[in-house]
């Protein structure tokens, strides 16, 4: 129902996507969620089509979960459309939230890693759909743990 309040989408949500897409999301609302989240953030036609092309045949795809957000990480990343210094920031901080493996808020990231917290939260944009980044200084949070 929310991916058909998503401006500029037009008529690119007929049933046979939404077929496709709930097909993709094997019953797992988390899946759904993180879908319409990614769609919705930029380029919605184009992120549409990118998800509505997965192939659940593919190896990877035992786990839907995994090729949504290894689609999500792999664009946020691709050469075409970041410089390499970007690429090695959200790579950084990946590593650093991954390493953590707990909560924490954004000024502690933001200090852990001497950045500022409009740079941090610029370089975490693209990753809001996998990362879920408060508006205050609430904890960060990795959407699959909750």
């Amino acid at each position: 129902v929310k991916l058909r309040q998503v401006q500029d989408l037009g008529d690119a949500v007929n049933d046979a996507v939404v077929a496709r897409l709930v097909d993709l999301a094997s019953g797992l609302f988390i899946l759904a969620s993180t879908a319409v989240a990614y769609i919705r953030h930029k380029h919605p036609a184009r992120r549409l089509e990118s998800l509505t092309q997965l192939d659940k045949l593919s190896p990877v795809a035992r786990k839907p979960l995994d090729v949504v957000y290894r689609l999500i990480l792999d664009q946020a990343a691709h050469p075409d459309h970041t410089e390499p210094a970007e690429r090695f920031n959200l790579h950084e901080i990946l590593a650093v939230v991954l390493a953590l493996r707990s909560r924490t808020s954004i000024s502690s990231l933001s200090e852990l890693l001497s950045r500022g917290l409009e740079n941090l939260r610029g370089i975490l944009d693209c990753l809001h759909a996998v990362i879920n980044v408060p508006d205050g200084d609430e904890e960060l949070g990795l959407n699959w743990k909750g």
